[in-house]
């Protein structure tokens, strides 16, 4: 990953915690985990956990890497 990109997305973290805020608390929170302040808190965590895995992985090992897929992609229900 090209630094300047690294960079940038450094910059613009405020901006990212902030627009992740406004967006939360635009739907009524359903459970304590859901909590807007928490979620925005854990916002920086997130932001240098996928700042970290970006510069320390190629671009062609991510796209290398099988689909991602939750809940799991398998029929839980009986055929009757």
């Amino acid at each position: 990953m090209d630094q300047s990109v690294i960079d940038q997305v450094e910059l613009l973290r405020p901006a990212i915690k902030r627009e992740w805020g406004a967006l939360l608390r635009a739907e009524p929170t359903l459970s304590p985990l859901g909590h807007p302040d928490t979620l925005t808190y854990l916002m920086d965590e997130t932001i240098t956990h996928v700042v970290k895995s970006v510069h320390h992985h190629s671009l062609k090992s991510w796209s290398n890497a099988p689909p991602c897929c939750w809940p799991p992609c398998r029929n839980t229900v009986s055929a009757a």
